[in-house]
């Protein structure tokens, strides 16, 4: 599950606030990661990092934000995380029955 938000303002109003107020609001869909990019003068800025909203966005992170026109996401993972290989460079065990 994800949130995500996208604003559009007037030309010199710049809305990484807003997109920071509604990521803070839409963090009940993802916990684990949230990112923020906005467009300024034909430049894009980016913020993403795992962690919640108030962990990701600092003040010098949010100055840097700058532009009319950004998305911002949060995310929840759903990805299943495999184990590595052992030492002897095998596959962990799937489950499955084996014939010998």
């Amino acid at each position: 599950m994800c949130g995500i938000i996208g604003l559009v303002g007037r030309r010199g109003y710049h809305i990484n606030q807003l997109l920071y107020d509604g990521l803070t609001v839409l963090q009940h869909r993802g916990q684990d990661a949230a990112g923020m990019m906005t467009e300024h003068e034909g430049r894009y800025h980016l913020r993403k990092s795992n962690g919640l909203v108030k962990d990701v966005f600092f003040k010098r992170h949010m100055q840097n934000l700058l532009g009319s026109i950004g998305i911002g996401h949060v995310r929840y993972p759903t990805a299943v995380i495999l184990k590595a290989p052992n030492k002897k460079g095998n596959s962990p065990p799937n489950n499955k029955p084996t014939t010998t």
